[in-house]
């Protein structure tokens, strides 16, 4: 399985990176601009958001460009849950592509364990068939009677009969 993105891939990822990015300034930059913002918690200056949203932004781009497809999928997911305040829906896209890059499998491999599983199914099958038909000792057994009636099965008898 190829384990790094395909050309195509990185660019669907650098342009979610830019649309999040944009979502992370129409988020922040409203309360930075207005000083009387009620929305932000005191302890928090809005820029310390942008900041740490800019810089989960710029790793996950890094992550998706240079790395791995599971830490580049990684990556974004935890970009989608970053600090957005209210406009959480913003980060779907990048939680969206994560799961998409982070798991998803290789045709050729699919394949090649399916038909790997198919012949030990089949190796097993031709096991128990020789097994049916020889003893412990080695000996073939006899191939079934079709005229062979299996001995009816008594019941009981209860005691109300006797």
């Amino acid at each position: 399985m190829s384990t790094y993105l395909s050309k195509r891939e990185k660019q669907i990822g650098a342009a979610i990176a830019v649309f999040t990015l944009a979502g992370f300034l129409f988020t922040w930059l409203p309360f930075l601009v207005s000083a009387n913002s009620h929305k932000v918690p005191k302890s928090v200056h809005p820029l310390e958001y942008l900041l740490v949203g800019v810089a989960m932004v710029l790793g996950a781009l890094a992550g998706v460009l240079f790395s791995r497809r599971l830490i580049g999928g990684a990556l974004f997911m935890l970009l989608a849950f970053g600090p957005w305040g209210s406009s959480i829906i913003l980060g779907f896209p990048a939680l969206a592509f994560g799961a998409f890059t982070a798991f998803k499998r290789d045709p050729r491999t699919m394949a090649a364990r399916r038909e790997e599983a198919e012949r030990k199914r089949e190796e097993r099958q031709q096991a128990k068939a020789t097994a049916k038909t020889t003893t412990k000792g080695g000996k073939s057994l006899p191939a079934p009677s079709k005229r062979y009636t299996p001995p009816a099965s008594t019941r009981r008898r209860s005691k109300k009969n006797n």
